[in-house]
């Protein structure tokens, strides 16, 4: 139960987050056209450095295979979100298919999921939670790209894996297999750097989140449905596996908090990037953000059965 009130006061501290996102926009003490370049920074400099500093730790066989098991929760948890996806958003003229395809599989881990699980369960939760977002990182840099952009060449393929996202969990994963640490200053730069990933991606979503209308996002009953899938439906799937196996506790609350988040914010860094819906995408995230504060809880509850 406590577990369960820290996460629904670490959820209520993103949603405030995200306001103050609304108000610069609103203020014009950030303007619209710089979310462009803020966007820029998250997805190229930032979220690398995430994932960098998540692997810098002293490598242990006990971490390894609690670390192994949260990869194939996280593996899971993808596929079958993209499953879940693909049925329930069928292809249809206007492309807004690809943005409610993305907001079902991909959840907010990278920017949402590290203060939850270092307030619940510390750095170790955060340490299996980074297996989680490496997934998220090789899946939505491959497929999410795929699946915004309509490239399916060859091109594309190797564009999509020679980003800087899959490369900094390529690159993590090799420093934690190796005695190899950052020196000092290296470390105390990567680790600035990633501080600035939820506070900047909470304001980029309030920008985002200003310019399509917070009216108009609880007004489409659609948003509901694909927040339900979202919150509920994939975190539920991803919970009657880890019933079925032998999963450590801090394991276990890693995943389940990393799956049951709301929809990702790189859905609206990624639809401005490749020039799809970002007013639609925002809905999804703004809807999913304040109805997680009632979800996330509630399987962290759950999770706690187990």
């Amino acid at each position: 139960m406590q577990a369960a009130g820290v996460v629904a006061n670490q959820v209520l501290i993103m949603f405030l987050l995200m306001g103050v996102g609304v108000l610069t926009e609103k203020l014009r003490m950030i303007r619209y056209a710089a979310a462009s370049q803020i966007n820029n920074f998250l997805l190229l400099i930032v979220m690398p450095c995430v994932i960098l500093n998540a692997y810098q730790i002293e490598f242990k066989a006990e971490l390894l295979e609690g670390l192994l098991l949260a990869f194939l929760l996280a593996l899971f948890s993808h596929a079958i979100g993209i499953i879940v996806s693909m049925l329930l958003a069928r292809r249809r003229p206007d492309a807004k298919y690809r943005i409610e395809r993305f907001a079902m599989v991909y959840s907010n881990c990278s920017f949402m999921a590290i203060p939850l699980l270092q307030a619940v369960v510390g750095s170790e939760g955060v340490f299996y939670g980074s297996a989680y977002i490496a997934v998220f990182n090789l899946f939505m840099w491959t497929h999410g790209v795929f699946l915004m952009s309509g490239e399916r060449s060859m091109k594309a393929v190797r564009k999509a894996l020679l980003n800087p996202g899959v490369l900094s969990v390529a690159a993590g994963l090799a420093l934690f297999f190796t005695p190899f640490r950052f020196p000092y200053v290296v470390g105390q730069v990567t680790g600035y750097i990633a501080s600035l990933n939820t506070p900047l991606a909470m304001l980029l979503t309030g920008i985002f989140i200003s310019r399509s209308g917070i009216k108009t996002a609880f007004s489409d009953p659609k948003v509901y449905g694909i927040s339900a899938v979202r919150l509920l439906l994939i975190p539920l799937l991803v919970l009657g596996v880890i019933w079925a196996l032998p999963v450590a506790s801090t394991v276990r609350t890693a995943c389940i908090i990393s799956a049951a988040c709301p929809c990702a914010a790189s859905c609206s860094m990624f639809a401005l990037r490749y020039k799809q819906d970002v007013s639609y995408s925002s809905k999804m995230i703004t809807v999913s953000t304040l109805l997680s504060v009632l979800t996330l809880p509630l399987l962290i509850l759950l999770a706690g059965l187990v």
